[in-house]
């Protein structure tokens, strides 16, 4: 089965790793298969803010994100991947859109050989963006759903306090009624 193999030259996908990569890919049986991160070797702003966009992601999702673009994707997967627009902004996410079966496997990341990244801030929101708005209908029923039980909560509440009212000697605010 002919695979592919996705990364970067910048050191942060280790060259060893890619064999590794390919080996797991070999065994996965038609599975793509991601590099999970593990470590990552950016400062603690990026990471507390890696970990944040992590909670929303799985909240918003569902799904529980620590992979990159550091893939082996079979060949048989690339027709169904390729015709699909997510692609385009986020290769994870067009994955996990798609329903093709993925597999991951535990690495490290590496240190850049030289310079610094050019994501800048913007850049890295963006990123975060796409991938969550590569399953954007998950994401909008989910938000519908979280808007519907809260509404739900606040009409539930106002009731309470609305019939609390005339029962009670304690002075409550004429605003409920």
């Amino acid at each position: 089965m002919r695979r592919g193999c996705g990364m970067d030259g910048d050191g942060e996908d280790r060259p060893e790793d890619a064999i590794v990569l390919a080996t797991r890919g070999m065994e996965a049986r038609g599975r793509i298969v991601f590099a999970e991160r593990r470590k990552r070797l950016e400062g603690i702003v990026f990471r507390a803010g890696y970990v944040l966009y992590r909670v929303l992601h799985r909240c918003l999702t569902g799904i529980s994100v620590r992979v990159g673009h550091f893939s082996v994707v079979p060949f048989s997967s690339l027709d169904r991947l390729v015709s699909m627009s997510e692609l385009w902004d986020h290769d994870a996410g067009a994955v996990f859109k798609s329903k093709l079966e993925y597999d991951t496997f535990a690495l490290d990341r590496g240190r850049r050989y030289s310079g610094q990244s050019h994501m800048n801030v913007t850049a890295l929101v963006n990123h975060g963006l796409a991938g969550i708005a590569s399953v954007q209908d998950i994401v909008a029923t989910r938000i519908l759903i979280g808007s519907g039980l809260a509404a739900l909560a606040d009409a539930v509440a106002l009731l309470r306090l609305a019939g609390l009212s005339p029962l009670t000697e304690f002075s409550i605010l004429g605003w409920p009624t």
